[in-house]
């Protein structure tokens, strides 16, 4: 009899261990918020996120969590009446416009069409487009500004800080959850002002569509790429020909203070360095060695990306970089 109860007894307790370790399997496998799933995005990748935020046309926050719904454009900023905006859509893109304004309707159908032909190009260089169907079903929002009251409110929206927009031209706003998720909360063009002239909304919108099409590739999860890097690639994307000369920069003096293994010190200078880094690859190497060196961003950091596409070390080619700036641009 003793026999038979120690025998009861032990079945009980294996199925209630086995109960609890299913349980406790369970939760973890649906829960989005456990530490096992937040500790996949390494710690220095968050750091990253949070130093550049707001500093860049680039704004990267950092969550726990994604909610399923946020993916879909039904939850957009400017479908309610109060913001004052209306939409015009396509398969591919989502372009909100002010209604005060007779003129933005024209705007926004150039910007949908535009924003359109960019898809190839951005191809040929990134290697891959994200589109609807590889983010959840979420088409991109584009939103023109007319203002920089406008501009203001809409990135405050998006962003959910409030910041110093008067520099920006444009910006890229997305959201990266711990998983290593992905989300655009919008891209913001101005369209007022200089900004506002036609050939500069569409220099403007290639620079945040490469920042987009950039950033989807990226895999945060195991590296991070440094702003003037991402700011680099925007830019040759861009290929804004008279961007130096009517910057008018005087480079030779803040080169010796440029290391290409570090981050830039003022975020201003990430334009420039990353740009020009990209023409010497082009054009000292080669155009497929850019693209490669773009490519090879999305795994590895840039001491690694040298050695492996230039088969340089970092420094060495930072002295022919350096070298070749002062050449071309002083």
């Amino acid at each position: 009899m003793k026999n038979i109860f120690s025998i009861i007894f032990s079945w009980c307790l294996f199925f209630s261990l086995a109960f609890i370790m299913f349980e406790s399997i369970y939760k973890i496998s649906k829960d989005p918020y456990v530490p096992l799933k937040e500790a996949r995005v390494p710690q220095q990748t968050k750091e990253f996120l949070e130093n550049i935020f707001g500093k860049f046309g680039f704004n990267v926050k950092f969550v726990d969590h994604i909610d399923d719904k946020n993916w879909s454009n039904n939850h957009d900023y400017g479908l309610d009446s109060i913001s004052g905006l209306i939409k015009t859509e396509d398969k591919n893109f989502v372009v909100y416009y002010d209604t005060s304004s007779s003129s933005e309707k024209e705007r926004a159908g150039f910007i949908l069409r535009f924003a359109n032909e960019n898809i190839q190009p951005l191809t040929d260089l990134f290697g891959k487009y994200f589109y609807p169907a590889d983010v959840k079903g979420r088409k991109l929002p584009i939103y023109l500004a007319n203002s920089e009251e406008s501009f203001n409110r809409v990135y405050t929206k998006l962003s959910g800080v409030s910041s110093e927009t008067q520099w920006m031209a444009g910006v890229c706003i997305t959201t990266i959850s711990s998983l290593g998720d992905i989300l655009t909360n919008g891209i913001i063009i101005k369209d007022f002002g200089p900004s506002g002239e036609k050939e500069q909304c569409r220099l403007h919108l290639k620079h945040e569509m490469a920042h987009y099409t950039h950033l989807n590739n990226v895999n945060w999860l195991s590296t991070h790429p440094m702003a003037w890097e991402s700011e680099g690639f925007a830019m040759y994307f861009e290929n804004d020909k008279d961007y130096f000369q009517r910057q008018n920069l005087k480079v030779s003096g803040v080169l010796k203070n440029i290391n290409l293994a570090e981050d830039v010190k003022n975020y201003l200078d990430s334009y420039w360095v990353g740009y020009s880094v990209m023409l010497c690859l082009s054009e000292k190497y080669s155009q497929d060695e850019a693209k490669a060196y773009i490519r090879s961003n999305y795994q590895l950091p840039a001491s690694k990306n040298f050695e492996k596409n230039i088969r340089l070390t970092i420094r060495a080619f930072e002295s022919k970089w350096k070298q070749y700036v002062v050449t071309k641009f002083n």
